[in-house]
């Protein structure tokens, strides 16, 4: 059964609710958007959001830490056109991101 849930609405930011294995109750984290100068082509920016989020889950962050390093990197995506950013990109969002 489904233990995690992610609910993404763009400018709104992104809601992460989380079920422990125990009887406690379920967590729920608001996750701010980024401050975005333009938007230019929001291709992408899902595919971007999701893999942030599993590449920090896999690196045992914490949900919230998850959800700002997804929401960054999505938002960044969508100040470009294309749907990805250089490797160069992606490896400094992660470290600033993470290692705050």
């Amino acid at each position: 059964h489904c233990q995690t849930a992610v609910v993404t609405d763009g400018a709104n930011g992104a809601v992460i609710a989380h079920k422990p294995d125990d009887e406690s109750e379920i967590e729920v984290y608001d996750v701010a958007t980024p401050a975005v100068t333009s938007v230019i082509d929001t291709n992408g920016a899902g595919d971007n959001y999701a893999g942030a989020f599993l590449y920090a889950l896999s690196q045992h962050y914490s949900l919230p830490e998850c959800g700002r390093l997804a929401s960054e990197i999505s938002a960044r995506v969508i100040q470009q056109f294309g749907p990805r950013l250089a490797s160069q990109d992606y490896r400094d969002i992660v470290q600033r991101v993470l290692s705050a």
